[in-house]
């Protein structure tokens, strides 16, 4: 490894489960019930993408902006108060910035909110970088963020280590030459199997790369 890109939740911050219940929240807030099958439908859809899909299925009257306010503030509340680093999270990044090996983040979250998050925790300052899918036009569906972030890193992909808790994302890092370690998540245990087949390696947490 010469070089480490950093997903953000559910890998470096334990807020995948805050995320699951996001568009939930929201349709309590409206006065619906969300169905069982709501989390795992939209879990690989961006922000927009879930808000699109929640008024075509649900027939919801309010425009897309006021929707967006409304969790957008929920983001906000949770980023400034809540999330908090994965289990020895904070240990291996300082590990890796001991062994001289440079790392940044590259997230699916608005900067805005990573930053305000990072910040908060106390490792904003350990990362070289933190770059967001707005900063290259493209979710991480596309590898547009991984070669960006490679290149930020001055290492090819075959010697950058990508790490990841979703399958798609870590499936389009895979594809895209990179070395792919997947953080084990619970949002994502459903899929342990399919990451663990695609992954170089799989980790249950940060302890295990002390």
């Amino acid at each position: 490894m010469k070089s480490a890109i950093f997903d953000m939740d559910g890998t470096v911050l334990d807020s995948m489960r805050e995320w699951d219940n996001l568009s939930a929240n929201l349709l309590r807030a409206l006065g619906m019930e969300p169905p069982a099958d709501l989390t795992d439908t939209i879990k690989e859809m961006s922000l927009e993408k879930s808000l699109s899909y929640l008024m075509n299925r649900f027939g919801l009257w309010e425009t897309k902006e006021e929707l967006l306010m409304q969790m957008r503030e929920q983001i906000h509340i949770m980023y400034r108060d809540r999330v908090k680093l994965k289990p020895c999270a904070r240990e291996y990044l300082e590990k890796l910035k001991a062994d001289g090996i440079p790392f940044g983040i590259a997230t699916a979250t608005p900067k805005k909110y990573a930053l305000e998050a990072l910040t908060r925790l106390g490792v904003y300052d350990m990362f070289d970088f933190v770059i967001c899918e707005d900063d290259v036009s493209a979710d991480k569906h596309k590898p547009d963020i991984y070669f960006e972030a490679a290149r930020l890193l001055g290492t090819d992909p075959a010697d950058t280590v990508v790490f990841e808790d979703a399958t798609y994302a870590a499936r389009t890092a895979k594809k895209a030459g990179f070395i792919v370690y997947v953080i084990e998540d619970l949002s994502f245990i459903k899929r342990k199997d399919e990451l663990m087949a695609l992954a170089d390696r799989y980790i249950t947490s940060f302890k295990e790369l002390l």
